[in-house]
């Protein structure tokens, strides 16, 4: 059985009372200027939320930003330590990593710790947005009328609510000894349609029923963001499609649409970092696989779950592609040398505190880049080198001008002939 009390899960339950004074204020303030509407609350509740972890977004997205550049140098030190298994090497591979990761100002389990921040925070928003009136208390009360009606509206009233219950919300209740919470959880689910039946029998509670539809209806005042997207398909199908219910289909249709097409494009503004080990192809494949499984798994569980839920993912994905375009214009400008520069006195002053010596750490690190460098360098030399041999053999063995177009025919002769040799 749902329970219609907040949330009391470990961690998630303070998380989704905070954020539940936020829902509220939200309610609060577009009821004071007569425009109470659970949509335009879960419209601005994401706005405000995905602005409130921006921070950690950012912070996020350097890490992925830094770790296309690191990835070279982190992978340039484990081949230097490929082959040497002992304990000595093993600490200075990680020191030298170590010591990588601090150059650039990030933390090896940076891009994990944001997201473990965030999921506790996702999961209390789940729980804001599926039970609106457990933390809207002036929603809540107009449920709450709506409840005691039922109990004292006698058995045809009572017998309705429960065969409700049972259709919208699959939960099997005795009204006398069923908490008013539960009930209330069981109301939040009923359709447009099972409201206003048993507001029909129910005239005494009208303005609180009236309320309610009023609150739960986004755009059209029958599309119930209490049902899912395939009920209301599925009711208006039953009805027949005419004037009156075709606003209903193109809601249901559109929103569970969006959530794929917003997911999409969210996918595509992500930065895609290069592999930086040899199963890359393989890492690869399977980023571009989820890419596309994504928006199509969110269709689907738009269809299936509540539309508050669905509005809530379309909104969710509107505000992170613009977040995105943002940081990404903002990461184009940034200079990387000067936030490296940045952070090697960050690392010096933090080392100075430890009494250690400031340029240990920098050193370390710029000497891997110089190995890369290097070695680049000397692949460079050795490949001008080969070519400028073979130039010269086919040339002293060449009659011809050089650069003619008879000595150019000579050289791909002389490359035959000396390959069949």
């Amino acid at each position: 059985m749902l329970i219609l009390t907040q949330s009391s899960t470990f961690i998630i339950g303070p998380i989704a009372k905070i954020l539940g004074y936020i829902m509220q204020f939200i309610y609060w303030m577009l009821d004071t200027i007569g425009i109470a509407n659970i949509g335009l609350c879960i419209i601005l509740f994401t706005i405000i939320m995905y602005l409130l972890m921006l921070p950690l977004t950012i912070k996020q997205q350097k890490f992925s930003k830094m770790s296309a550049i690191m990835n070279p140098e982190i992978k340039a030190i484990q081949s230097k330590y490929k082959d040497k298994k002992d304990q000595d090497s093993m600490m200075k591979q990680n020191q030298e990593i170590q010591a990588v990761y601090q150059k650039y100002g990030v933390s090896a389990t940076g891009g994990c710790l944001q997201m473990l921040i965030q999921l506790p925070i996702l999961f209390a928003l789940y729980q804001v947005i599926m039970r609106i009136p457990a933390y809207v208390p002036a929603l809540k009360v107009k449920y709450q009328i709506v409840v005691e009606a039922v109990k004292n509206g006698g058995k045809a009233v009572q017998q309705l609510f429960i065969d409700n219950a049972a259709s919208a919300a699959n939960m099997d209740i005795e009204l006398a000894k069923t908490s008013d919470n539960s009930l209330i959880d069981a109301m939040t689910k009923f359709t447009s349609e099972q409201i206003r039946e048993l507001g029909a029998k129910l005239p005494e509670v009208k303005d609180s029923i009236d309320k309610i539809l009023s609150v739960n209806g986004f755009i059209f005042r029958d599309f119930s963001l209490a049902d899912s997207p395939s009920a209301t398909i599925s009711r208006v199908m039953d009805q027949g499609i005419n004037s009156s219910n075709v606003g209903l289909l193109i809601m249901a249709l559109a929103i569970p649409l969006l959530a794929g097409i917003t997911q999409f494009i969210n996918t595509k503004l992500m930065p895609q970092n290069p592999a930086s080990d040899d199963n890359g192809g393989t890492m690869a494949s399977s980023l571009k696989t989820m890419n596309m499984v994504m928006p199509v798994m969110s269709v689907i569980f738009c269809f299936s779950f509540a539309s508050g839920l669905g509005l809530y993912w379309v909104m969710g994905s509107v505000v992170r592609s613009i977040q995105q375009v943002i940081i990404n214009k903002h990461f184009e400008k940034m200079d990387i040398n000067e936030l490296v520069k940045k952070n090697l006195e960050k690392v010096n002053e933090k080392r100075a505190k430890m009494g250690l010596p400031p340029q240990k750490i920098s050193n370390t690190a710029k000497q891997s880049t110089k190995n890369i460098e290097k070695n680049s360098t000397e692949r460079k030399k050795i490949a001008e080198g080969q070519a400028k041999k073979s130039s010269d053999y086919y040339n002293r063995t060449s009659t011809a001008k050089q650069g003619s177009l008879k000595s150019k025919a000579n050289m791909v002769k002389q490359y035959n002939d000396k390959n069949k040799k």
